[in-house]
């Protein structure tokens, strides 16, 4: 099946436009979820940051009721798990779980950042919630040395929930993109098609011989330009069609007048054109004359040779024939330009 160009257009607009879609969104989702993932992971570190505040005073103090007290008060109030690490990877106090129950942290990558002096950050799965977790270690520091370490760390889960609400109003968002680009598409892809089918019937319109046929555009460019063109040239087609027309009924005309039989005849022997004065000499209906061999109406012995004569000399010859009991001259001409052979009968039976 062929395509037309409107499928061309709208499939190609429509394919660009999905796919850049596509790939907004896409990027659009990954750059929203790792801002957020960086704001909370901000928030946590502001929350440890904080805490560390007040656990640090009672952790110099070595009060671990206290601790684990405050620790145990944070959680639920800051809405995260906190978590107190003393330097040797042993859990003080947990928000949520049993320091007691509890391996040691001093392996976590996070941990390590933080008794080296600095923030730590991770995101893996704990064993110990059984779930995905973002984790903050920031660390205690007295006197110059790190003392211990609070840990406050969040779900992952928890912002999943965010995460697939933007994925779909994301995902809306596309798909109300991607229909108004199908109804651009179709615009677009009508708008130029449209012009061009005109052009495609005014055409097929003129070959069948209406010239009539007119394009009408307002695109004020090229395609417009275009019709224009196209229409002008179908005037030339009619006047031009119209003068050969003219010329070929005064040739016709001037036939028709001679006296003189006249045959034309192509290069196998077919008969291309014959005149009313021939057929009343051979005695044959004109209008079954054209396609028929030359032979079928002319039962003129030395016409034959008068063919080959003429065609090998490729010029002009002479010749005096018996036609239906009548003298005539036959004079044969070559038509190269058209591999046609062109004969004169002239009766000169009077005359003999």
């Amino acid at each position: 099946m062929r395509k037309t160009i409107f499928i061309k257009i709208f499939t190609g607009y429509l394919l660009i436009i999905t796919l850049m879609t596509v790939s907004v969104s896409v990027l659009t989702y990954r750059i929203i979820k790792q801002q957020h993932i960086e704001t909370l992971t901000q928030h946590l570190e502001n929350l440890a940051v904080s805490a560390g505040h007040g656990i640090s005073r009672l952790h110099a103090q070595r009060d671990r009721q206290a601790l684990e007290t405050l620790v145990t008060q944070l959680g639920p109030e800051t809405g995260t798990r906190v978590t107190l690490i003393d330097t040797d990877g042993t859990v003080l106090a947990d928000s949520e779980k049993n320091p007691a129950d509890m391996e040691n942290h001093g392996s976590r990558l996070e941990v390590r950042s933080a008794l080296e002096g600095q923030t730590g950050f991770s995101q893996r799965y704990s064993t110990t919630i059984e779930d995905d977790m973002l984790y903050v270690a920031v660390p205690l520091v007295r006197s110059g040395a790190v003392e211990g370490i609070v840990r406050v760390s969040c779900r992952v889960s928890d912002m999943r929930g965010w995460l697939r609400q933007l994925q779909i109003q994301i995902g809306q968002t596309a798909l109300l993109v991607v229909l108004l680009a199908i109804a651009c598409a179709l615009f677009v892809a009508r708008k130029i098609s449209a012009p061009i089918a005109q052009l495609g019937l005014a055409a097929r319109t003129i070959a069948a011989g209406d010239f009539s046929a007119r394009v009408v555009v307002d695109s004020r460019d090229e395609v417009q330009e275009f019709a224009e063109s196209f229409n002008h040239m179908a005037v030339k087609i009619r006047e031009l069609f119209d003068e050969v027309s003219l010329k070929q009924g005064e040739l016709k005309s001037i036939i028709t007048s001679l006296h003189e039989g006249l045959l034309v005849i192509d290069h196998s022997g077919r008969v291309l054109m014959c005149n009313e004065s021939l057929a009343r000499m051979a005695v044959f209906p004109p209008a079954d004359a054209p396609g028929r061999y030359y032979w079928e109406l002319l039962r003129v012995v030395q016409l034959e040779e008068i063919v080959k004569v003429s065609r090998s000399s490729g010029g002009s010859t002479l010749h005096e024939v018996r036609l239906e009991g009548r003298t005539c001259l036959v004079n044969a001409s070559v038509i190269a330009e058209l591999d046609a052979l062109v004969m004169t009968f002239l009766d000169i039976t009077e005359v003999k």
